[in-house]
């Protein structure tokens, strides 16, 4: 093999590629000189429909030194498809390349992956959440409740009236205050008063006033904090994109003991 400006007649000698896989082949292997181009033709047969393929050449001379072309062109690289006279162009001149002896050309290919297997192998894009809809941290939301109970939850699931349960707890705490200031100013008239018959009265008063403030704040205590438990659950619950919570908190309070009492009940 020599450089120069000159091709000389070629001794050819067919070499095929006897498949690229079961089922797929390239036969009828030939190439000849066209002016300063070495043309190659070649067949591709057994083929299915879809499939398509990567295309190479190789060329050896006498020695079995192998060099390989670089200026091609025509039915070699990637996306070939089946079928018959495929057709490769070698610009030798281009490649500076000059052959004044036996060569041997090669035809190799290889099936490319099928649409469904690049499909296959396509990253799948993360799951986004939907335009406008915003989380809230368990922290945040339980941070709200403490000021207002109820308010986590409605900013937690962007809407609703929750709310309003932190409304009835400053209510039942206001009207603590004022059943418990209501006993007192009782308490301070049994005090002063007389007539055994009124203080009595009086007495009786304060005691169901002051019972009646401690029922009302007990009642407060217990949806303050059954409120913050369903909202660390719900929170929690709403940033899984879960339905809903399987948490349900009840409570009321204890004359005997004088104590608030909750209750968590969780369905299975």
């Amino acid at each position: 093999m020599k450089n120069n400006k000159h091709i000389l007649a070629l001794l050819a000698f067919l070499i095929c590629l006897p498949g690229i896989l079961p089922g797929q082949s390239i036969t009828n292997v030939d190439f000849y000189q066209d002016d300063n181009d070495l043309v190659i033709v070649y067949d591709i047969v057994a083929y299915d429909k879809d499939q398509t393929f990567n295309i190479w050449v190789k060329v050896y001379d006498s020695k079995g030194n192998l060099f390989n072309p670089y200026t091609l062109s025509g039915d070699v690289g990637s996306d070939i498809t089946g079928g018959k006279a495929k057709r490769i162009r070698w610009d030798m001149v281009a490649d500076e390349v000059m052959i004044d002896e036996e060569i041997y050309v090669e035809v190799l290919g290889k099936p490319e992956p099928r649409p469904q297997q690049k499909i296959a192998h396509t990253k799948i894009p993360e799951k986004t959440e939907p335009k406008g809809q915003k989380r809230i941290s368990v922290g945040g939301a339980l941070a709200l409740s403490a000021i207002l109970p109820g308010l986590g939850i409605s900013v937690a699931s962007q809407g609703g009236a929750q709310w309003l349960i932190g409304v009835g707890t400053y209510g039942l705490i206001g009207g603590s205050i004022l059943l418990n200031h209501g006993a007192y100013n009782k308490y301070e008239d049994y005090k002063v008063e007389e007539d055994p018959t009124k203080r009595n009265d009086l007495f009786t008063q304060a005691e169901n006033q002051d019972m009646a403030s401690k029922i009302f704040m007990g009642a407060a205590a217990v949806v303050w904090l059954g409120n913050m438990v369903l909202t660390g659950v719900q929170t929690a619950g709403i940033n899984r994109d879960a339905k809903g919570s399987k948490l349900s908190v009840n409570g009321g309070y204890d004359p005997r003991h004088q104590a608030p009492i909750i209750g968590l009940t969780i369905k299975l």
